[in-house]
């Protein structure tokens, strides 16, 4: 009887060990990559990601496939790297941006209230803060939680997941724009005070004009500006 229940014990923290290290695995690449500690175009090697993270190599493989399917990384005939986007690539990406944030944002703004306004008030505090501690990086990515509000706010979980299926991709390229222009973190906090002030005001026409503006806005500076993307 004993044994029994042991070897239940083993089964469950070899069961809970399986799903946990892909998981430390994949949380550690994601970050690092938009936080560009790893770069686009940079080898992912297996084995030194594994003994950084005390790990074998095993999980690491699988969290790579994972972020494969994310749109993080791509593989090579040697192994993995961090996604280097096109410009064919981007303009995908901000069509399917401006079709699903623009949907969402029309349903969202017929379910406006104080509180909510007050959350998406903090967001905006919150990327502010990151930008007075001078980190850019961390503003655009504080940023995005405006738009993942938003989606959430509409009520619509199928517009929802396909938002969080290419959030990642937004931050990755916004991340590659901000570092060779820091200046457009500070333009997007100026964008997103707005998109905020017309959603207070229930001004259902401004906040779209705002939220449309902001994404034509930083897809025509993406396009404009190839060298940012593929920056090393």
């Amino acid at each position: 009887m004993q044994y029994g229940k042991s070897y239940a014990a083993r089964s469950n923290v070899m069961r809970s060990s399986s799903t946990t290290h892909p998981n430390k695995a994949y949380a550690h690449l994601r970050e690092s990559i938009l936080k560009r500690e790893y770069l686009p175009g940079q080898r992912l090697v297996a084995q030194e990601v594994a003994t950084e993270l005390g790990l074998s190599r095993t999980p690491v493989r699988e969290a790579l496939g994972l972020l494969e399917q994310h749109g993080l990384v791509e593989q090579t005939g040697w192994g993995f790297i961090v996604r280097q986007m096109t410009l064919g690539d981007i303009e995908d990406l901000f069509d399917a941006r401006e079709i699903i944030e623009l949907e969402v944002a029309r349903k969202a703004l017929t379910k406006v209230d104080d509180e909510w306004v007050n959350q998406l008030r903090g967001i905006v505090a919150r990327t502010r803060g990151h930008l007075a501690a001078g980190k850019p990086i961390e503003s655009i990515r504080a940023a995005r939680q405006l738009y993942v509000s938003v989606a959430e706010r509409a009520g619509n979980k199928v517009l929802a997941q396909m938002l969080a299926g290419i959030n990642d991709q937004i931050e990755l390229v916004g991340g590659a724009l901000v570092s060779r222009h820091p200046e457009r973190a500070d333009e997007i906090l100026l964008e997103n005070e707005s998109i905020v002030d017309a959603i207070a005001q229930k001004n259902i026409e401004g906040a779209m004009a705002a939220i449309r503006d902001h994404i034509h806005k930083s897809r025509r500076l993406h396009l404009n500006t190839t060298s940012a993307i593929l920056a090393a």
